[in-house]
């Protein structure tokens, strides 16, 4: 479930906007200066958090630079979690691409793949600079594919793979930023966020799962229940999941931006919720619309042109707006 960690800017100040905001246009530079022009694609909303996450710990300051695109001057971060989200960018995108190759084997999947396979080990070696080890992502990845290839019935188990990485990915954050007290937090909050993202992945693609007889974590784990119970069960689930993450967030010790953590992200997955687990429409519908809608409320949409009702960028795709990485959408 990429995309996710998309903040809301509706409940955010003009100025708490122009922070989230730098934090994506800092990452759009560092990869471009770290892993090539071509790669700025893979610029994200959930690698953009984590650099915002990281600077909340911190005092680290906006820094000015020139952006090609714009012609101007815009504002960045750029501190060692800029570094760490940058190569986080890389890393999820192969995740991305190792699942979409599983799920529906398109040329252009395999085609980004092999791209991603020329500078993930850069991503690799920046990540062990930095203090934190791929390989315990790589391992429960791998976990997370014997689990769903032997058709395990229980969703706690299932989900705990992508609960331990994005766990570890959060926590991360505190180390970097010498804030050891938030580990325990961040470390509960990431565990949270990554079952989100495997229920509402699982919630999303059931329709298209069930039809071509793929595996399914709902589906599997609650094999009685139909359409109409499988969408109670997630978001019962979710509700819970809910709660645990508002209590984590407030247990934060930040040094700033603790309104653009605790507001845009607590608006945001609260909004998404609501319009997923409408009962209108099949998840994916629901899903694509609120996508769609999201384009007014999303931090770029305050500085991107908007062409046709759409938030659009006239030099980085049609999708650079979307809440998920441009190249992910293509697939």
């Amino acid at each position: 479930m990429f995309g996710l960690l998309c903040l809301n800017a509706n409940c955010l100040s003009f100025s708490e906007q122009n922070v989230a905001k730098s934090h994506l246009c800092g990452l759009c530079n560092s990869i471009s200066a770290k892993y090539g022009f071509g790669l700025r694609g893979l610029t994200n909303y959930d690698a953009a958090f984590m650099s915002l996450l990281y600077s909340s710990q911190s005092q680290d300051k906006i820094r000015p630079q020139k952006c090609p695109f714009k012609l101007q001057k815009t504002k960045r971060f750029a501190n060692v979690g800029l570094d760490f989200a940058t190569a986080l960018s890389l890393i999820v995108a192969k995740v991305k691409m190792e699942d979409d190759i599983l799920d529906s084997n398109r040329y252009v999947s395999h085609f980004l793949a092999k791209v991603l396979n020329s500078v993930i080990p850069v991503a690799i070696t920046d990540l062990k600079r930095i203090g934190f080890n791929f390989e315990t992502i790589s391992s429960e990845t791998r976990r997370q594919e014997t689990l769903e290839r032997h058709q395990c019935s229980d969703f706690d188990e299932l989900a705990s793979p992508t609960e331990n990485s994005v766990s570890k990915v959060f926590s991360h954050t505190a180390t970097l930023a010498n804030k050891e007290s938030n580990s325990r937090p961040l470390s509960t909050l990431g565990k949270n966020i990554g079952r989100l993202m495997y229920l509402l992945d699982s919630y999303i693609d059931l329709p298209k799962d069930t039809a071509k007889g793929k595996f399914n974590a709902l589906s599997t784990c609650y094999p009685q229940q139909d359409g109409a119970q499988l969408r109670k069960t997630a978001e019962k689930i979710s509700s819970n999941v809910m709660k645990e993450i508002s209590v984590s967030i407030k247990n934060l010790d930040l040094c700033q931006h603790q309104r653009i953590i605790r507001e845009g992200l607590i608006s945001s997955l609260k909004g998404r919720l609501d319009v997923l687990f409408s009962p209108e429409r099949t998840p994916r519908v629901r899903w694509s619309r609120f996508i769609g809608n999201l384009h007014e409320n999303s931090i770029t949409a305050f500085s991107i042109p908007n062409y046709g009702g759409k938030v659009r960028c006239w030099w980085f795709f049609e999708y650079y707006c979307n809440p998920g990485s441009s190249l992910f959408d293509l697939c």
